[in-house]
C-alpha cells in the first residue's frame, strides 16, 4: 500500500513537471494569437497611431486611433480602427477587411462597445482651418458602417470643447465622455469638460441642466483629459497631464450629480508634481478604493523620464504604505495605460527607453503592495522586442484573462512612419510560488475530491481564485477567516492554478482535482 502511494505522488509530481514545462511563462507572446503573439499593420507611407483598445463580449479585439499621410502629418488626420478575431486574424465582418477609415479628419482617443455591439468612439474632428478640434462623438455598428439613431449620421460634435479623451457606457445605456476645452481670449487656459448624452446622443439635460459641466483649472494653460473612471459609488473620476508653469499630473472627482466631490483633494481637485516634471494618461480604482496612476517623472532633466506608479488614497492623498512612499520609479521611459486583474494584481504598459531616442514597448506586472511581480516576464517586466523601435498605449484583459495590448512599431522620423501594432500575452503559467511575502498560507488535501481547506493568518478578507491552466478563471470566492473551506466538487480532474490575494501579499499553489 506504501509502494503504490508513493507511485502515486511520483506520477502526480512527474505530470506536474511536465506540464509545467509545456505551459508558458506568464510575460510571454502567446502563439495562438495569429502563429507569433503579435500582428501588425501598415497603410504605406502613413503615421499610424493607435491610441485606444477594447474588446467585445464575443473577444472580438478593436484598436482604433488616426492615420496620415506622411506630408501632412499632424495637420491631416483620420480615423482609423483594426477589427480582429480573438485568434489574431482581421475580423472580415468589420469594415473592409476588417478596417474602418473614414475621410472625416478626425483622430479616436477612446473606444468602448455596448451591450447591443455597437461602437462608441470618443475623438476630436477637424473642419476648415480649426486649429483644435472640436469634442467629437462616433457611433459606429457591429460592422463599423456608421449609426443614423445616432446624432448626425453617427456623429456627436461639440465646439464646447476641443477633444473628448475618454469615455464610458453607463447601466441604463447613457453616455459619459470627459474632454478639454479652452477659454477664448489671451492668454488661454484649460477646463475640464464632462458631458452626458442619452443612447441616442443627445445631451442629458438632466445632468447639470444642459448636458455638460466645465471645471476651470487655475492657471492651467494645456491639458489632456484621458483617464475617466466610473467609480462603484457613482463618482466620476478624471485624470490630467496638466501645464501649470510645469507639467504635473492632476485629478477632478465629481459626485454622480455632476457637482464637485469637496471631499477629494482641496474642492474635489488633486494637482500632484513630482521632481521636475511628471504626467499621467490613464487612471484605475481598485477595489479597496485607492487610486492608481501610470505616467513618467523627470527627476533629474528634461532628457531622461522614468516609468512610474503612483498610488492615492480615496481622498486623493498620496497613499505611503504604496511601494516607495506612495510611488514607484522604474526605468527609463513611461507608462501609459493600466488596468487590474481579477487576482488585484496591476498591469501596465508603456515604453522603455534603450537611449536617449530609441523605444521599444513594455508590459509591466505588479502585486497589489507595488511591487513587481517577480512570476512575469523578467523581474515583473515584459519586454516586447519586436520591430523596434516602439511603444504600447492601451491594455486590456481578453475574456480568458490574457493580456492585449495596442501601440506602435517600426517608428522612422524621416520619413514620418509608424505601423500599428497588438500583442496578446500569456497571463497564468509557471509562476505558481510563493512570491516571497507570504510563506504561512497552508492549502489541504492536495490532491482532492471536493473540498480544499485554505487557511493562515491574515487571511479573512482576502480574494482566492481558481483558474484552469490554460488561464480560465472557474471559480472566485472572498474569505470571510483565516480558515477558509471551499466546495470544488464540480470542477473536472485535473490540474488547477489557486490564487489568495490580501492587500499586501500574494500567493499562488498548484492545486489537483481527483
Amino acid at each position: 500500500m506504501k509502494t503504490a502511494h508513493i507511485r502515486f505522488l511520483i506520477t502526480i509530481m512527474s505530470v506536474i513537471t511536465l506540464t509545467l514545462a509545456a505551459m508558458a511563462q506568464p510575460g510571454t507572446l502567446d502563439p495562438s494569437f495569429n502563429g507569433t503573439g503579435y500582428t501588425t499593420h501598415s497603410f504605406n507611407n502613413t503615421w499610424n497611431y493607435p491610441m485606444a483598445l477594447c474588446i467585445t463580449p464575443e473577444g472580438k479585439i478593436l484598436s482604433g486611433g488616426y492615420k496620415c499621410d506622411t506630408t501632412q502629418h499632424p495637420n491631416v488626420q483620420s480615423l482609423m480602427i483594426l477589427g480582429y478575431n480573438s485568434d489574431g486574424s482581421p475580423d472580415l465582418g468589420f469594415g473592409v477587411n476588417g478596417i474602418v477609415v473614414t475621410d472625416y479628419s478626425s483622430s479616436i482617443l477612446d473606444l468602448a462597445v455596448q451591450s447591443d455591439g455597437k461602437i462608441l468612439v470618443a475623438g476630436q474632428s477637424k473642419t476648415g482651418s480649426q486649429a483644435r478640434g472640436s469634442f467629437t462623438l462616433f457611433r459606429l455598428n457591429p460592422d463599423g458602417t456608421f449609426d443614423n439613431s445616432f446624432g448626425q449620421g453617427g456623429i456627436v460634435q461639440d465646439t464646447l470643447g476641443s477633444w473628448s479623451g475618454a469615455i464610458t457606457v453607463l447601466p441604463d445605456n447613457r453616455i459619459l465622455a470627459a474632454g478639454v476645452g479652452y477659454t477664448t481670449g489671451s492668454p488661454k487656459y484649460a477646463f475640464y469638460m464632462l458631458a452626458r448624452h442619452n443612447s441616442d446622443g443627445t445631451p442629458d439635460t438632466t445632468f447639470s441642466n444642459s448636458g455638460f459641466i466645465t471645471t476651470q483649472i487655475p492657471n492651467c494653460t494645456a491639458a489632456y483629459t484621458l483617464g475617466l473612471v466610473l467609480q462603484p459609488d457613482g463618482k466620476i473620476l478624471l485624470g490630467d497631464e496638466v501645464k501649470i508653469g510645469r507639467y504635473c499630473q492632476s485629478m477632478v472627482r465629481y459626485n454622480p450629480d455632476g457637482s464637485l466631490d469637496t471631499g477629494f483633494g482641496v474642492n474635489g481637485m488633486v494637482v500632484d508634481s513630482a521632481g521636475i516634471r511628471n504626467g499621467l494618461y490613464k487612471l484605475a480604482v481598485q477595489s479597496n478604493g485607492k487610486i492608481l496612476v501610470p505616467g513618467y517623472v523627470y527627476l533629474t532633466d528634461l532628457m531622461h523620464p522614468q516609468y512610474s506608479l503612483f498610488r492615492y488614497n480615496s481622498d486623493g492623498s498620496r497613499d505611503s504604505t504604496f511601494y516607495d512612499g506612495g510611488h514607484y520609479f522604474g526605468e527609463e521611459g513611461a507608462g501609459y495605460d493600466i488596468t487590474i486583474q481579477q487576482d488585484g494584481k496591476i498591469l501596465t504598459c508603456g515604453n522603455r527607453r534603450n537611449d536617449s531616442t530609441i523605444k521599444r514597448g513594455i508590459v509591466k506586472r505588479y502585486l497589489a503592495s507595488g511591487d513587481p511581480d517577480p512570476g512575469f516576464g523578467i523581474n515583473g517586466t515584459a519586454d516586447l522586442d519586436i520591430e523596434k523601435p516602439g511603444g504600447m498605449i492601451r491594455i486590456t484583459l481578453a475574456p480568458n484573462g490574457k493580456i492585449v495590448t495596442t501601440g506602435y512599431c517600426n517608428e522612422v522620423i524621416t520619413p514620418l512612419w509608424r505601423n500599428t501594432l497588438t500583442v496578446r500575452l500569456n497571463s497564468f503559467g509557471v509562476g505558481i510560488s510563493d512570491d516571497g511575502t507570504n510563506k504561512t498560507v497552508n492549502i489541504s488535501p492536495n490532491p482532492f475530491r471536493e473540498k480544499i481547506l485554505v487557511e493562515g493568518p491574515g487571511l479573512k478578507g482576502s480574494a482566492i481564485t481558481v483558474t484552469s491552466m490554460d488561464g480560465r478563471l472557474v471559480a472566485r470566492f472572498k474569505s470571510g477567516s483565516d480558515r477558509e473551506s471551499i466546495n470544488l466538487n464540480w470542477l473536472q480532474p485535473g490540474m488547477y492554478l489557486l490564487n489568495v490575494q490580501s492587500e499586501s501579499s500574494s500567493f499562488n499553489s498548484c492545486i489537483i482535482k481527483r
